[in-house]
């Protein structure tokens, strides 16, 4: 009996090795891709937060801080639109130039993704570090226009800002000599 339950074990893992190896390997690259990044840890949980990481290469894994980096920028557009525009008599002009500062911020992005799928790193890089200034430049016109900077709205820029740290360090390392 031993001797059939040693056999079907090794059976089985002979079946699952092959797709066991894919997932270590990618799991290497995931690491040493994070570790040229000022921000490992939050490039490891953006990365293992999406399924398609398992199989991506260097370009993929920046695609998809990218991505994340773009559902960032939404999620702020949504709290723009939802606290400081709703809140004018508040916050004056802040909310609309906030929301010019992140759709410029958006757009980068969008450019930046076009880029990398076109292989033109340099200009990726560059895109990412632009949507990163946009979203700096909100936090500057509160203090420009004399009013407190929300600190849900100073989270999210900080957020976006790592994201596209994060990005900007991998194309670098990896593709801009």
């Amino acid at each position: 009996m031993a001797s059939f339950s040693l056999l079907f074990v090794t059976i089985v893992l002979s079946l699952m090795l092959p797709f066991l190896s894919p997932i270590a390997a990618n799991e290497a690259l995931i690491e040493k891709t994070c570790h040229t990044t000022p921000y490992y840890d939050l490039c490891l949980s953006t990365l293992h937060s999406d399924s398609s990481s398992g199989n991506a290469n260097t370009k993929g894994l920046v695609e998809i801080i990218v991505r994340k980096a773009e559902e960032s920028v939404a999620d702020t557009a949504a709290f723009i639109a939802d606290h400081l525009k709703k809140n004018a008599t508040e916050y004056g002009q802040a909310g609309p130039l906030c929301e010019d500062h992140y759709n410029s911020a958006k757009q980068s992005l969008q450019e930046s993704l076009n880029d990398l799928q076109a292989n033109q790193f340099d200009a990726a890089g560059i895109k990412s570090s632009e949507a990163r200034e946009s979203a700096k430049t909100c936090g500057s016109d509160f203090g420009r226009i004399g009013l407190d900077y929300p600190s849900e709205l100073a989270q999210r820029e900080d957020m976006l800002e790592k994201l596209c740290d994060i990005a900007s360090a991998i194309i670098s390392s990896s593709f801009v000599a």
